[in-house]
């Protein structure tokens, strides 16, 4: 399944990169979390799933995001992606990434919720976090950092205005941060291949 790099035609630093890739955008995720008043993040877990050999690349435990209406009483365990809309498995068929915003992101998506239906006990939420290597962001994503950002907010306190007013600001921030972060990652991916093509 391609995440950022077919990697069966790259070099061996390409497919290193693409895991670093993902370590960073994960690393990223856990890091705004805690910026944003998610009290416990837990990382690589296992002990969420009801199912061996699956693992979480991060976890927020139950309560941790109280003032998320679609989250407040669930445990949420989110799975990073980084997809690549160039990738030839998503420019196949009529609609496909040339013509459609966000196809790869959806893609990635509905095939990160398959591989975890069925894996985890009614007291977690399963939340693809995927983010397309221009930068565009996943349906449910979005709704996650949108429910990330509010929560934000009221933590913070005030009246109905300043709250949604902080939740605006700390959307933008969120969403600068992970294009900051995946910006920065890939040209380092780019430099350390074209590195590899100059030896």
């Amino acid at each position: 399944m391609p995440h950022l790099h077919a990697c069966d035609q790259l070099p061996q630093p390409a497919i290193q990169g693409h895991n670093a890739t993902h370590t960073a955008q994960e690393r990223c995720l856990q890091r705004i979390l805690r910026q944003h008043h998610v009290s416990i993040v837990r990382n690589e877990d296992a002990s969420v799933f009801k199912v061996p050999d699956y693992r979480a690349d991060t976890v927020i435990d139950p309560g941790c995001l109280h003032f998320s209406s679609a989250y407040r009483n669930k445990g949420i365990v989110l799975d990073t992606s980084v997809r690549a809309p160039t990738a030839s498995s998503y420019l196949t068929g009529k609609t496909n990434a040339s013509n459609t915003d966000g196809y790869a992101a959806g893609v990635g998506e509905d095939a990160k919720v398959k591989h975890h239906t069925g894996t985890l006990t009614s007291s977690w939420a399963f939340v693809p976090f995927v983010q397309e290597s221009y930068g565009r962001l996943g349906k449910q994503t979005r709704l996650f950092v949108k429910e990330l950002a509010m929560h934000s907010a009221l933590c913070s306190g005030g009246g109905k205005a300043d709250v949604l007013c902080k939740a605006g600001v700390a959307k933008r921030q969120i969403l600068i941060e992970l294009s900051v972060s995946l910006a920065r990652e890939l040209a380092e991916r780019v430099m350390a291949l074209l590195g590899h093509s100059a030896d």
